[in-house]
């Protein structure tokens, strides 16, 4: 027997291949997924707070290209003045005695503030005696707040003052309070909104006509009237500021992109060696939040709901099945949305490899896809 394999007894087989197997190439399909999420889907024993909360998605999303928010409807009635924004209280000197005045937390308009001042002044410093001697009215032209006092009342505002805002351990929507709003250059306290922009002990003026009336109208509607023989009033020097945060930052896991500033640096708050006069470069920052790199996703403006975001990955992100989201200011501080529903929408582009079979889609001729 031979030990060689013998040749096939057709020689003449061909064994080139001209039809090769199909190379794989670097084709992808674009598939966009839309999410619509809305505030109450989360887990509420988890989550108790619509202002930071995570999702588990109703499929798993692979080889995310990009996202971004394409919509969202906000609550607008968000508190202007709250304990957790630290400008709820202030301080009158009347006559040498001093009173800390606090209003309650809430969404103030310019009149309801005013109201809300003139009944607190009267109630709380003036004891509600029967005839009403403080009034705070809103000047519309001037944009601001004018104090007065038709009893014969010397008194200041004292914006030096630093107020101790415990807030309640209880409300899961306020932060902790180991930043102290007064160290800030603006916003450090209510006064601050309303026009008294300076730390210090602002006095009222002596009126020595008949009435205090409003010059944008007439002589006949004042606002003061004569209640003994003297009036004293005060105009803070600067407009008022009152409306409230405007942006909203969104943050999502895996999706910050966005570099924001800290505000309110303060290298000479305790960096300095009075001694050598050295400066150090590391600044304390009045703010609640550490890094400004890629600290959120979205920028939200709440007047006219404009959107700044986007976020593309290279490779793309692999897979996701849960986001969790965080909504705050730019200070750090949690939105406190006051249990209002909310819904925003996210967009995702997602790759899918596939082979390139080059079709040809014939539309009608006056169609769009837009």
């Amino acid at each position: 027997m031979s030990n060689f394999i013998s040749n096939p007894c057709n020689l003449k087989l061909n064994t080139q291949n001209n039809h090769p197997l199909i190379p794989r190439a670097n084709t992808y399909w674009l598939n966009r997924k839309c999410l619509t999420i809305h505030s109450e889907d989360r887990d509420i024993s988890k989550w108790p707070s619509s202002s930071e909360f995570e999702i588990n998605l109703p499929q798993e999303f692979l080889n995310i290209q990009s996202s971004r928010l394409i919509e969202i409807n906000l609550p607008v009635n968000l508190y202007n003045f709250s304990m957790a924004n630290q400008n709820t209280k202030f301080t009158i000197i009347v006559d040498g005695s001093r009173s800390e005045i606090t209003i309650d937390d809430g969404y103030y308009t310019k009149d309801q503030l005013a109201n809300t001042l003139t009944n607190k002044l009267n109630y709380d410093v003036s004891l509600n005696v029967p005839d009403r001697e403080w009034k705070v009215i809103y000047h519309k032209t001037k944009q601001k707040f004018l104090f007065g006092n038709n009893a014969n009342k010397f008194f200041t505002l004292d914006a030096d003052v630093s107020y101790n805002y415990t807030l309640n351990c209880n409300n899961i929507q306020q932060n902790n309070t180991s930043v102290n709003y007064f160290n800030r250059y603006n916003k450090w306290g209510f006064l601050a909104y309303i026009g008294f922009n300076e730390k210090k002990t602002y006095i009222s003026d002596l009126y020595s006509s008949s009435d205090l009336y409003l010059d944008y109208e007439s002589s006949n509607n004042t606002w003061l009237q004569y209640k003994i023989d003297t009036i004293y009033y005060l105009e803070p020097p600067s407009i008022i500021d009152i409306l409230g945060e405007e942006v909203i930052y969104m943050e999502m896991n895996y999706f910050n992109n966005i570099d924001e500033l800290i505000p309110w640096p303060n290298s000479n708050t305790n960096s300095i060696n009075k001694e050598k006069e050295i400066h150090f470069s590391n600044p304390k920052y009045v703010a609640n939040r550490g890094s400004g790199i890629n600290s959120s996703f979205a920028k939200i403006t709440l007047i006219n709901n404009n959107l700044l975001n986007s976020c593309q990955f290279t490779p793309p992100l692999e897979r996701i099945n849960r986001l969790k989201f965080k909504f705050r200011y730019h200070d750090g501080e949690i939105v406190n949305f006051n249990n209002k529903d909310f819904t925003f929408t996210l967009e995702f582009n997602l790759l899918r490899n596939d082979f390139d079979k080059k079709m040809i889609i014939n539309t009608p001729q006056f169609y769009s896809w837009a």
